[in-house]
């Protein structure tokens, strides 16, 4: 039956059937049976279905009610049907709107267009799985974009914990199960990955990832932390890198803290700091005073021991035998090397003396020179003697005369006798 408008009557107005049906009896099936006409209560509350009237509420649905058990869910408040929009209709469509405009009489604490409380649950027989203040069964598919929850505008606030993925069991601000992609459709190996898009040249494009482990044991499933990737357009494309906490599972030793170029490749690391404290820079190295010129980089620092082999330009070792022992440190490009000890056996070497086996080969460019310490002797400091490792060479000779102009002759070495040098040149 169609909703007509109540007439108004007037005196002495005739009273037919056709009257009487339209105005009682097919506005009240209206009404109770329902129409796809339209209904108007011109009353503006309050109003009140299954109980009485409170003056602060404008419509309210109230009283008991029980199913009678017809399906497997129940509702209080059910709206269905089908709701078909005019061409007209290009902004928005929607099945329930509101659009309440609200203004205060005082001070007020709280306001909001919609307000969810907690459902009031006694639990009678049985027991209950889940349950939520607000539940979306799901998306729709047939938009370019599908969402179940869509927050157009404004900040979003939560007081409570959010689990997402299938979160059963919460215990954190933020239970994450599966994939959360923010700004991006493409999962970038993480658990959550935040990506914010520019079409501006050049401009870095920041990805946030949390990455983490799907199989291992209690002792090494914790994750790998978090990982910064991304890109910027242009030719020159580059990525941000990955700072993250890494384990076995990635490339890393449990704890470590890695800097990378590719997140995706675990090979590539940049920096580190392992588990144990150790910093490590894995390709370059270190500048000062925002220098970035490689002439100005420290690369490379290292400590050790090496077998200083004492012999002569000429001859050979036959029964050759000491007990020289050296240690070097390498800072950059420059190494101090010392070598000590004493002859046990001088073999059958002859012509200049010498000492090879150093830790590193002399660069290029001018030689150098180190102090020598030979004893027992009386001739050193009077014969200025000093050891010359000589540019581009792999081997340290000797020098005496004033002007260090001549080569110290294997011979000048006895048995028994010691030897301490100290010298300092560059790679």
């Amino acid at each position: 039956m169609a909703y007509s408008d109540p007439r108004t009557w007037v005196t002495g107005e005739l009273v037919t059937a056709a009257l009487m049906n339209a105005q009682l009896r097919d506005n009240l099936d209206a009404v109770i049976e329902g129409t796809t006409g339209a209904y108007v209560n011109a009353v503006t509350g309050p109003h009140a279905i299954g109980g009485s009237t409170v003056d602060y509420v404008r419509l309210g649905l109230t009283g008991a009610f029980t199913s009678g058990g017809a399906s497997t869910v129940a509702f209080g408040t059910y709206t269905s049907g089908v709701l078909t929009g005019h061409s007209a209709d290009s902004a928005a469509i929607a099945g329930v709107k509101l659009n309440n405009s609200i203004v205060t009489a005082g001070n007020c604490t709280t306001i909001a267009q919609l307000w969810v409380s907690e459902p009031q649950i006694t639990v009678g027989a049985g027991a209950v799985t889940n349950s939520a203040a607000v539940y979306i069964e799901g998306a729709a598919s047939e938009a370019t974009n599908d969402y179940a929850l869509w927050v157009d505008a404004g900040a979003t606030k939560l007081d409570g914990t959010l689990g997402v993925g299938g979160a059963t069991t919460l215990d954190s601000t933020l239970g994450v199960v599966g994939d959360v992609l923010i700004g991006t459709t493409t999962n970038h190996g993480g658990r959550v990955s935040i990506e914010e898009s520019s079409s501006t040249t050049n401009a870095l494009i920041p990805t946030l990832v949390v990455n983490g482990v799907t199989t291992g044991t209690a002792a090494t499933n914790v994750g790998t932390g978090i990982t910064f990737l991304g890109s910027k357009t242009g030719a020159d494309d580059v990525e941000l890198g990955q700072i993250g906490f890494q384990n076995g599972n990635v490339g890393g030793a449990f704890g470590d803290f890695v800097v990378k170029n590719n997140p995706n490749d675990a090979t590539v690391e940049r920096f580190k700091i392992r588990s144990d404290g150790l910093a490590i820079l894995a390709t370059k190295g270190l500048t000062f005073n925002a220098e970035t010129a490689d002439a100005n980089m420290l690369d490379d620092y290292e400590e050790g021991t090496w077998s200083p082999v004492p012999n002569g330009s000429t001859g050979s070792a036959g029964t050759a035998a000491d007990n020289l022992a050296g240690s070097y440190t390498k800072v950059g490009r420059l190494v101090v090397a010392t070598c000590y000890g004493y002859f046990t056996n001088l073999g059958s070497w002859t012509g200049d003396a010498q000492i090879t086996g150093w830790p590193f080969t002399h660069g290029s460019g001018t030689a150098s020179y180190g102090s020598i310490g030979q004893f027992p002797s009386t001739l050193v400091d009077a014969a200025m003697r000093t050891a010359v490792f000589p540019a581009g060479g792999t081997m340290v000779n000797f020098r005496k005369g004033s002007k260090l102009d001549v080569v110290v002759p294997f011979s000048a070495w006895t048995t028994g006798s010691g030897l301490a040098v100290t010298i300092s040149y560059y790679t």
